[in-house]
């Protein structure tokens, strides 16, 4: 399969329009201005197969960390559940000790 030439893009435009009142309501912070019309970016960025290639492997390394974050997490939250009802069983244990020797204490005393 031919490789296709890289895309040129064409340059931005700079936003148009009156400058606001400062009590207006804030600027939009995302897009940036110059990126906001649809298909522009730096007039010299060039996208090419290499720069799609780096930026997938940059992708699949960065969807490796977060299922390995979202392994040791899971991992956590079932310790945790885990070490939760182990410490349930002992205040049950520890409940039905107490209330053992207050019986037996009373049993003693009358």
């Amino acid at each position: 399969m031919p490789l296709r030439q890289p895309l040129r893009l064409k340059p931005c435009r700079p936003a148009t329009g009156a400058a606001k009142p400062a009590t207006a309501r804030p600027a939009r912070l995302w897009p940036p201005p110059d990126l906001a019309q649809p298909g522009c970016m730096e007039p010299e960025q060039v996208v090419t197969p290499e720069i799609v290639e780096k930026q997938r492997m940059e992708l699949e390394k960065v969807l490796q960390d977060v299922e390995e974050s979202s392994s040791k997490a899971k991992i956590a939250a079932k310790t945790a559940v885990d070490t939760a009802e182990r410490c349930r069983q002992i205040e049950e244990e520890t409940k039905n000790m107490i209330a053992e020797f207050i019986g037996k204490n009373a049993v003693a005393q009358s």
